[in-house]
């Protein structure tokens, strides 16, 4: 068994479920073979069964990656020491939208993103830690 994991990395076997695969990877071969099966599928719950499973990791997915977006910009802002006030002036945006962006209401920007590495680089590089409270 093993060996078939090295010759076949892609191939799920008996110890990994589709659910894990699709997990790792929801839109990688076993999304798209999961996809071709239920295309070729003769039973006609089948295709919406795995559909309905390809769509819940797509979903899971875009969950993880948006809450990773969220908690870039949260780690600038606390690394820059500003002001959440301060912080969204520096980025060009209102202390609302910045506080909409935090909450992961919507997701940032990824100009917002691209802008909030270089402050906290200029911050730290000024040796003068930022004014006030990051909440």
């Amino acid at each position: 068994m093993v060996s078939d994991e090295r010759e076949h990395p892609h191939r799920i076997n008996h110890r990994h479920g589709i659910a894990e695969a699709l997990a790792r990877d929801p839109r990688g071969k076993v999304a798209v073979e999961l996809a071709e099966v239920a295309d070729a599928a003769e039973n006609p719950a089948i295709p919406s069964l795995l559909q309905r499973i390809l769509q819940k990791a797509l979903e899971d997915a875009d969950t993880r990656e948006r809450q990773e977006v969220v908690d870039e910009l949260q780690r600038h802002l606390r690394e820059s020491g500003l002001s959440r006030a301060d912080f969204a002036a520096r980025l060009g945006t209102s202390q609302s939208r910045l506080s909409t962006d935090l909450s992961g209401k919507i997701v940032p920007s990824a100009t917002i993103l691209r802008c909030a590495h270089p402050i906290v680089e200029v911050v730290i590089r000024s040796g003068q830690p930022g004014r006030g409270t990051t909440n």
